[in-house]
């Protein structure tokens, strides 16, 4: 049931959204979504200390999710 998922942290839309493919933590509603969560903050969240990190996923940062400078 899509509606059960948490709603995405950028617009609180809660259809079919998805966690957040490095730490699962939070969710999202498309890729736009966590790729503009990411660079407004959600990179130094991410896999820091306390966050939800499943095992397997330590740092949870993917070289394609650094942002160009």
């Amino acid at each position: 049931d899509p509606s059960a998922n948490p709603p995405c942290a950028l617009c609180g839309e809660a259809e079919d959204t998805r966690p957040c493919s490095a730490c699962d933590a939070v969710w999202y509603c498309s890729e736009e979504h966590q790729r503009a969560h990411w660079r407004a903050g959600h990179k130094q969240a991410c896999g820091s200390p306390g966050a939800a990190m499943p095992e397997g996923k330590a740092g949870g940062r993917r070289e394609e999710d650094e942002e160009v400078k």
